[in-house]
């Protein structure tokens, strides 16, 4: 059997009862309260983003982005401007540098003798859990390309927002973020053991 062409999310436990939460939350999914809820922290979350880089580019960002299928050197983009929204909005600089990680270990595995298509089949079905590659100014920089059909104004956001985004989650990033993007509460019950220092 070949790879799955949808990637499985899998999730661990330390404890049978750190699923506890989750467990009881799923089987609420369906009650009024729990949909009010739901749409209540999402209408907070749309609002964050909004005040955070604009109405217009929160609602817009994403139209027009080439996939990593469709860019001249496979940077992904979208995955690219969304880890730069997350950051300012939310301030989810952690989450990123993990995500942000998975594009720079696929630039690692590339081949640049290679055709795309080739290195995509050698890397395997969505190149792991994260297809495509990071923007690297200078060295796969493809957006003059990639973003031709995007106004001159969404062009210069997507560059800033992918040039902010290596800046601070790229190997190597000298960028530090601001002091709010730090953790500020960690809800897990314990701390797992390769993390104690």
């Amino acid at each position: 059997p070949g790879a799955a062409p949808v990637p499985t999310l899998r999730g661990g436990a330390p404890r049978a009862s750190d699923l506890d939460e989750p467990a009881a939350a799923a089987h609420r999914v369906g009650e009024a309260e729990t949909l009010r809820k739901v749409r209540d922290v999402a209408r907070r979350l749309e609002a964050e983003m909004e005040r955070a880089v604009g109405k217009e580019w929160a609602q817009r960002w994403h139209v027009g982005l080439p996939s990593c299928y469709d860019s001249e050197t496979c940077s992904f983009y979208t995955h690219t401007v969304w880890l730069s929204n997350v950051i300012r909005a939310y301030g989810m600089l952690d989450f990123a540098k993990e995500r942000y990680a998975a594009l720079e270990g696929n630039y690692k595995r590339w081949d640049k003798s290679l055709p795309n298509e080739e290195n995509v089949r050698k890397l395997g079905n969505g190149y792991g859990y994260s297809p495509g590659l990071p923007y690297l100014p200078g060295e796969n920089d493809s957006v003059e390309k990639d973003l031709v059909e995007l106004s001159p104004q969404f062009q210069e956001k997507v560059k800033e927002a992918c040039v902010f985004v290596h800046s601070l989650c790229g190997k190597g990033g000298s960028a530090t973020g601001e002091k709010h993007w730090e953790t500020d509460y960690d809800m897990r019950p314990w701390t797992a053991f390769p993390e104690r220092k």
